[in-house]
């Protein structure tokens, strides 16, 4: 199968298009004339033709394998976005929850207002200083919009479809060409591409999986320029590297400290001769990135914004498991405990507290969520045998992970964590003869009594 790839791949354009493109193309643009009719306003597939675009265009060298997934992908994340608005619509009258996201959408007004086109000729705007971009992206939709029958919130979560579907892809092509051999490591990676915990992220107008795109494609583009001769196509790929840094720092520029590790772990981690001197060149790395962090005030950065959610989550959000978790000091013991807390959040207890009759949509997409959980913590001894690798691929998961448990630890935010936790399960699973049955069932076995330890303390 791999070896015809190329004979069933055509190039149209920059564009490359295989059988299960062109049917995700068609399925594409014909829920898109469905949704344009629905919400009555021709901008929902302008808008919509231009997210296409984005993913095809990462559609260069895609594994024949990723693009029959393709459809199944939109499918799936329309029937949850779909089941979220109008779930959120019935539970708390408007399509929003929590405000974040309505906050996006009445910024981004503010800025046509404003007359602002630009990002550096953004205003201060009051509880959107950590945010600013995003609502200039989202004024863009609307501008757009308002030359096609006005602007409905429906395209910000159809664009984050979009974008959902180009980070499967970039991170496809990161994958080698044995993975596609076993039918193991194929159903691995639809789990990972309709993965319910990021649809329903994305369902909303969070600025979570944009961020996520800009930082795939800036972990993309270090790892094709590493290992290779100088070259025109390099150039392209530096200017990938320069852009998403300059879109980071208006959209959440705390991630600039993450993207500068990460690209100390890409480009230096794995390139060594001797044993000896790759782990003198890792000290070296960890002890530069430190400095770098305590001179530009990374970890006040990091302490500060743990000790704000801490507060957050003591005065918000109330009792439980996690807040016991999250009353243990971070140093030393506390980060120990957040990472293990991440690895199973949010937890699968939550299942008995739905109000499935009271709010059926809604408890239903969250439901899906939960199982997504189930799959995930199943698969966390598969993880194990990538992450003691301790490779780029598996650095870099932890970098990212840690950097989300130890701040924030906001759900929406785990969705920074899915697509190299997949990359990092790919090579675990590739590289276990054992049924992938057997390693789940124990596991199984510890959520069932974790979910009795979980309901008491509730």
């Amino acid at each position: 199968m791999i070896s015809n790839i190329n004979n069933t791949h055509k190039k149209v354009g920059m564009f490359y298009i295989s059988q299960g493109m062109v049917t995700y193309i068609i399925l594409c643009i014909i829920m898109l004339l469905i949704m344009s009719l629905a919400f009555k306003t021709f901008s929902v597939f302008i808008v919509g033709i231009i997210g296409l675009c984005i993913v095809l265009s990462n559609s260069s060298g895609v594994n024949i394998n990723a693009t029959r997934v393709l459809p199944l992908i939109q499918i799936v994340f329309i029937l949850v976005m779909i089941a979220l608005y109008y779930g959120l619509i019935a539970q708390y009258g408007e399509p929003y929850y929590a405000g974040d996201d309505k906050i996006f959408e009445n910024g981004a007004s503010y800025l046509i207002s404003q007359d602002v086109w630009w990002f550096s000729d953004i205003p201060y705007m009051e509880g959107l200083f950590y945010a600013k971009g995003y609502p200039l992206i989202i004024s863009w939709m609307m501008r757009i919009s308002d030359l096609f029958g006005g602007y409905h919130t429906i395209i910000p979560r159809i664009i984050n479809g979009y974008l959902w579907t180009g980070i499967v892809l970039m991170i496809s092509k990161q994958l080698p060409e044995s993975f596609w051999n076993e039918k193991k490591c194929k159903n691995l990676f639809i789990c990972f591409a309709i993965f319910p915990n990021a649809l329903y992220i994305s369902g909303f107008v969070y600025r979570d999986t944009l961020v996520l795109f800009i930082l795939v494609v800036f972990y993309c583009a270090l790892k094709k320029i590493i290992g290779h001769k100088f070259r025109v196509s390099n150039l392209w790929q530096i200017a990938k590297i320069v852009l998403s840094l300059y879109l980071i720092y208006y959209l959440r520029s705390q991630l600039l400290y993450v993207m500068l590790a990460m690209g100390l772990i890409v480009v230096f981690w794995d390139r060594s001769i001797s044993l000896n001197f790759r782990w003198g060149r890792r000290l070296f790395i960890a002890f530069t990135a430190l400095i770098i962090l305590m001179v530009t005030g990374g970890v006040e950065l990091l302490l500060e914004m743990s000790s704000e959610y801490n507060t957050y989550r003591e005065n918000v959000i109330g009792g439980g498991l996690s807040n016991v978790i999250f009353s243990i000091p971070l140093i030393p013991f506390g980060v120990f405990f957040r990472f293990a807390w991440g690895l199973v959040s949010p937890f699968p207890g939550g299942i008995l507290s739905l109000l499935y009759f009271k709010y059926p949509l809604v408890s239903l997409v969250q439901l899906v969520v939960y199982l997504g959980v189930i799959v995930q913590i199943c698969m966390i001894p598969f993880l194990w045998k990538g992450v003691k690798k301790f490779d780029t691929k598996a650095l870099v998961y932890l970098l990212i992970i840690m950097s989300v448990v130890v701040t924030t630890f906001t759900f929406r935010h785990m969705l920074l964590i899915y697509p190299f936790m997949f990359e990092v399960l790919a090579d675990g699973v590739s590289n276990t003869h054992t049924s992938m049955s057997k390693k789940a069932l124990p596991m199984l076995v510890l959520i069932a009594v974790a979910g009795v330890v979980y309901i008491s303390i509730r």
